[in-house]
């Protein structure tokens, strides 16, 4: 698999941070599918805004391409749910 990036957008708090979505690669378009469909995870916007504890690591499950390891289609990984990353130690929360 290709080098994959964590992109973070924007700090908002010291535990929020806004993460460019994997599972899309930023697109806002669910892969696969016509742009008129939106991606699941980030509701289109490419963006997504994540509660957690930095610093944020690739995602081990998925490698940090966001998808459900074993899968043709691009279904969101279970272990970082489409982020491709995920807080080194604690929990993390999509908030949008």
């Amino acid at each position: 698999m290709g080098q994959v990036t964590i992109t973070i957008i924007e700090q908002i708090d010291s535990d929020q941070v806004v993460v460019r979505c994997s599972l899309c690669g930023g697109s806002g378009h669910k892969p696969g599918y016509s742009s008129h469909v939106a991606c699941e995870v980030c509701g289109g916007k490419g963006v997504v805004l994540v509660q957690c504890t930095p610093p944020l690591v690739k995602c081990a499950l998925c490698d940090g391409s966001g998808r459900k390891p074993g899968y043709s289609r691009h279904i969101p990984c279970d272990q970082c749910q489409g982020v491709g990353a995920q807080p080194l130690t604690g929990r993390m929360e999509l908030l949008s």
